[in-house]
């Protein structure tokens, strides 16, 4: 055999095994990844601990998602103060929730409607119950 018919063995050989190499990395890694399980909000509470907007006990209906997802909520909150409220930060209470965006400052007249728009995202694993969101 002479060298260069030893040189396209070695070559050939380098290729199939790394092209076997990257099918198992490959396959272990979708083995390995989990599923999303299911997260299950069953409401939405307000809390706030200056009642900002008159907020304080009131809701949302609750969502389905899957762990790790976002999910966009639209609150169409009525200003019951006499004033104008403005509503600073929109904080999940909830372990594992995370508040991820919201359109804030928001004001809001007194008796009127405002949008409150706000992105939550899921927590790491299974979950199913309340998700209480904190207003200031």
């Amino acid at each position: 055999m002479n060298s260069r018919t030893f040189l396209a063995l070695v070559i050939s050989a380098i290729i199939v095994i790394s092209l076997v190499v990257t099918v198992i990395v490959l396959h272990g890694l979708v083995r390995t990844s989990a599923p999303a399980s299911p997260v299950t909000v069953t409401a939405i509470e307000f809390a706030s601990r200056d009642n900002v907007c008159g907020s304080n006990g009131r809701g949302a209906s609750g969502y389905t998602s899957t762990t790790m997802n976002s999910y966009a909520e639209t609150y169409w909150m009525t200003n019951t103060n006499h004033y104008t409220c403005v509503v600073n930060a929109v904080t999940a209470l909830t372990s594992g929730f995370v508040v991820a965006s919201a359109n804030i400052p928001l004001s809001i007249n007194p008796g009127g409607t405002e949008a409150l728009l706000f992105t939550i995202t899921s927590p790491h694993e299974v979950y199913t119950g309340t998700l209480a969101i904190d207003l200031e």
